[in-house]
């Protein structure tokens, strides 16, 4: 008999981010650094950090899938990186989309 694997863990740790990914829009400046002992970070890296972390759990609990979800994830992320660089054009979503099916 084969083993499954129990995926219910991702979807625990994907509330766990999304409330800290919740936390961190509601309650961060987007222009206020974070002080740390020996750096100051931006939100913003914050953000897309919790965000495809956010989306990696769920994307694999969704689809049983630890690849597929690093693949949603990752076009995930890499389509609003893009928007906020200021490539708006369908042409860069649509390329993003073709690169993840071709993966």
């Amino acid at each position: 008999m084969r083993l499954r694997k129990k995926y219910l863990g991702y979807l625990y740790a994907f509330i766990f981010f999304l409330g800290l990914f919740i936390l961190l829009v509601f309650l961060l400046d987007p222009n206020q650094l974070i002080p740390l002992p020996h750096i100051s970070l931006s939100p913003i890296v914050l953000f897309y950090s919790l965000l495809f972390i956010t989306v990696f759990f769920l994307g694999t609990f969704i689809f049983t899938n630890i690849r597929r979800g690093i693949l949603l994830s990752s076009s995930i992320t890499l389509a609003l990186l893009l928007r906020m660089l200021g490539f708006r054009s369908i042409f860069y979503l649509i390329l993003t989309i073709i690169i993840v099916l071709l993966v």
